[in-house]
């Protein structure tokens, strides 16, 4: 994510929980329904695909400050993986709190 992306997103995660999790865990998996946004706290989170050829490829290597597969609040289905590859933290919200937020900002 474009470190601006992130800048205007944070914000929208400061009344979230935070969640730990240790190095190896899964966050969701290619095909999951999008139910929570995450905003990286600490750690760092891969967000992968497999290739038709069976290879795995990074598709963002989301670290502190950034918000983990962005896209998929516009998405039913999560496209990719993604897996702490060390022991991280982070701050989610549901996909409809996420909304509800951005709607409140553009009508004030």
């Amino acid at each position: 994510m474009i470190l601006i992306m992130s800048q205007v997103f944070a914000p929208l995660f400061e009344a979230a929980e935070t969640r730990l999790v240790q190095t190896g865990t899964w966050l969701f998996h290619g095909g999951d329904p999008v139910r929570s946004m995450y905003l990286i706290t600490a750690g760092m989170v891969d967000l992968t695909r497999v290739t038709s050829a069976g290879t795995s490829v990074i598709l963002q290597r989301a670290r502190s400050g950034q918000v983990l597969a962005e896209a998929s609040a516009y998405a039913t289905a999560y496209h990719c993986d993604a897996r702490a590859i060390t022991a991280s933290s982070m701050r989610g919200v549901s996909r409809e709190a996420l909304y509800r937020e951005l709607s409140r900002r553009r009508q004030n």
